[in-house]
């Protein structure tokens, strides 16, 4: 009987990064001579020359052989821990001439592959790149009689590390006003270098998550980037840009309100694959929507947060790039409206918002209703005298940074394209910022834009992870309703200037609040020819 004794090779990993990671440690701070730019940074491990490991790349349990009398050896790339070539070198030995067969299978466990002759060593290119690689081996006898199996493994990294921007200010903002970058940075093999770029301004920052601040920006344009090193010297780079306004600008806006109980809401919902658990009962949730506008003059149509063109494949359509989906069971229909049994409409909407298809996961919900804007001479879908409001339902918050992603250009483009004559409201069921149990359990990212563009119109922001959406529907509905009691301003009107109103070239003097862009009046707005004075950022 022979002794089988069982050498393996494997890296060892030192050094992890967790999203859980707990406390800050600043940095640093630098004022440029054009904004603060301070970085706040995990705390460092206790080694961290060694860079951050992605945690599912732990190293695999091998067995050792005593050194002295080991019959067989596979090592891979002659023992290294590490590489980043596009192929492995499989090495294999034997002291025993009569093992004339071996197995190679990639995984740890010798499951799969197939005994061909031996062979000292074997090159190989069909493993997963970067990553860590694990092959294993099993020796044979011509009478049949195998080895235990032998493992060995070698960390793969052929590209440079990933960086994500987790938070980043939108693309324009005003002079003065604060803001804060978020990123993370990692690398399978381990993060050598990581810069961080605020224009021409350059400062160190780490591996790990980064939160960086941005404070008293004077007017301009600004770019902030990352380029990180990984410990094979492969460099990724990434960054974001945004500009900054300044200077008051006084405006004067005619409003023309007529007795019309007119609203026109766009439903945005996300049909990606991370909301397959809201999805599951999303006609139950928003079932009582259209009772709360018993009364209005309504037409509701739906759109999803899909920013690709509409496609169909294999008999299933994937409706994006702000394009209606058809209203199920209304022969084709691209909205409901309130002329239609409420009944049947609410049963009918339900079923539209629940989406049997699993769409793009870059959700951008502002970009759908900024796409749906953009053609709204095609799907002739808002009429004259009629309100706007848009109600996005997601669980990620809006994932590119283009002008077509940022409130304030989306507000912009309702009030040029509208004349500033729509009252508009913007409402999110989404990840509420700051809600911890909802984005451990089914919210998948903090939804801050949608956040931003609510509070900006004075919308309505509920939570995705509620089992029931009735009482949040029922605020948003109400809300909706309320459209006839506001005036939306082309932008946010300054605080320190005076906001002066007339009707029908008289003072108007009814109460009201200033939320974001609307001015909210306690009662409904009469008929007539309305002129606002205020002043905005230039």
């Amino acid at each position: 009987m022979k002794k089988f004794f069982i050498i393996a090779l494997a890296a060892s990993m030192s050094g992890c990064f967790s999203s859980e990671d707990k406390g800050a440690v600043e940095v640093g701070t630098v004022v440029t001579g054009e904004a603060d730019f301070t970085i706040v940074s995990p705390p460092p491990s206790s080694d961290s020359s060694e860079g951050t490991l992605n945690p599912d790349d732990t190293a695999p349990i091998v067995e050792e052989a005593p050194t002295d009398e080991a019959e067989f050896t596979f090592t891979i790339n002659d023992g290294a821990t590490s590489t980043n070539d596009n192929s492995l070198r499989l090495q294999f030995g034997s002291i025993y001439p009569f093992f004339n067969e071996i197995k190679i299978s990639s995984n740890a466990e010798c499951q799969g592959g197939v005994f061909e002759p031996f062979v000292a060593s074997k090159l190989v290119s069909d493993f997963t790149k970067n990553s860590r690689v694990i092959y294993s081996v099993k020796f044979k006898e011509p009478d049949g009689l195998q080895s235990l199996c032998y493992r060995a493994s070698i960390l793969h990294d052929n590209v440079g590390p990933e960086i994500q921007f987790i938070k980043s200010p939108a693309a324009s903002l005003q002079q003065g006003e604060s803001s804060e970058i978020q990123f993370s940075v990692s690398d399978v093999s381990g993060v050598k270098e990581v810069k961080c770029r605020l224009n021409s301004i350059q400062r160190t920052c780490q591996a790990g998550i980064n939160t960086v601040l941005l404070s008293q920006m004077p007017e301009g344009n600004y770019t902030f980037s990352v380029e990180a090193k990984d410990n094979f010297d492969q460099v990724s780079i990434q960054s974001v840009q945004w500009n900054v306004v300044s200077l008051a600008k006084f405006l004067s806006q005619n409003i023309l309100i007529k007795e019309d109980k007119k609203v026109d809401v766009l439903i945005v919902i996300d049909n990606s694959g991370s909301m397959a658990f809201e999805q599951k009962n999303m006609a139950q949730r928003v079932r009582n929507m259209l009772s709360i506008l018993r009364g209005f003059d309504y037409r509701i149509g739906v759109t999803t947060t899909d920013p690709n063109p509409t496609k169909s494949n294999k008999g299933v359509i994937y409706y994006g790039d702000g394009d209606l989906i058809p209203i199920v069971g209304q022969n084709g229909a691209k909205w409901v409206e309130s002329s239609l049994d409420e009944t049947v409409a609410q049963n009918a909407l339900g079923l539209t918002l629940q989406r049997p298809e699993t769409g793009s996961g870059s959700e951008q919900g502002i970009r759908s209703v900024y796409r749906f804007v953009e053609k709204a001479s095609s799907h002739q879908f808002f009429r004259e005298g009629a309100n706007f409001a848009t109600l996005v339902i997601t669980d990620e918050d809006e994932s590119a940074n283009t002008t077509k992603n940022d409130p304030q250009q989306l507000l912009q483009l309702i009030s040029t394209n509208f004349l500033n004559q729509k009252a508009y409201s913007f409402h999110s069921i989404i990840t509420k910022p700051d809600d911890t149990d909802c984005k451990n359990t089914q919210g998948a990212t903090y939804g801050f834009r949608y956040k931003t563009i609510s509070e900006l119109t004075g919308g309505v922001i509920g939570s995705v992870c509620e089992s029931d959406y009735a009482s949040q529907v029922n605020g948003i509905s109400t809300a909706i309703r309320d459209l006839i009691k506001q005036m939306t301003l082309t932008c946010e009107p300054l605080p320190e200037f005076p906001i002066t109103l007339t009707k029908d070239g008289i003072s108007f003097t009814a109460t009201y609040k200033v939320e974001g862009v609307n001015l909210k009046f306690d009662d409904a707005l009469p008929a007539g020819d309305y002129k606002i004075n205020y002043a905005c950022l230039k």
